[in-house]
């Protein structure tokens, strides 16, 4: 994955076999959307500086009785980037919370890649749940990202 063609060019090599993946949508620019099968989504967006394709998984919304320990819970995982590969988390504009990937440019495998995808997809069908629901059970800060992981 060099350029944003190779990328193209990996995520429809990848489709037929990530089985999870049940629609990718391509817009114009050098975005794509997937949409899995549970429902979730996740967007991949090209960026040229540094080249890179960045994943965003969309968890939903908290509960307005959770969403300051959501954002705490989040708050905790970026500073455990370093031991999570670099995986953050965000906020978009519409209020859902995310988790963040950055795919930097490199020799992929259509294996890889499809693997990168669907492990990055089941950590943000876990965070998503915890987001949305289960807030309650976790201890927060750095034990409550190390249980997410």
């Amino acid at each position: 994955m060099h350029t944003f063609e190779a990328t193209r060019q990996l995520i429809m090599d990848m489709a037929p076999n990530a089985t999870d993946i049940e629609e990718i949508q391509e817009s114009d620019d050098g975005t794509w959307g997937f949409g899995f099968s549970d429902e979730s989504v996740m967007t991949a967006e090209w960026a040229d500086l540094p080249p890179r394709l960045v994943l965003i998984f969309f968890l939903g919304a908290p509960p307005d009785e959770h969403r300051l320990a959501a954002c705490e819970l989040l708050l905790g995982l970026n500073l455990l980037s370093a031991e999570t590969g670099g995986v953050r988390g965000g906020m978009a504009p519409n209020g859902n919370f995310t988790l963040i990937y950055d795919l930097h440019a490199g020799p992929l495998t259509e294996v890889d890649f499809r693997e990168i995808v669907m492990n990055f997809a089941a950590l943000g069908r876990k965070w998503g749940r915890t987001i949305r629901a289960e807030l309650n059970g976790l201890t927060l800060g750095f034990s409550a990202g190390r249980q997410l992981m």
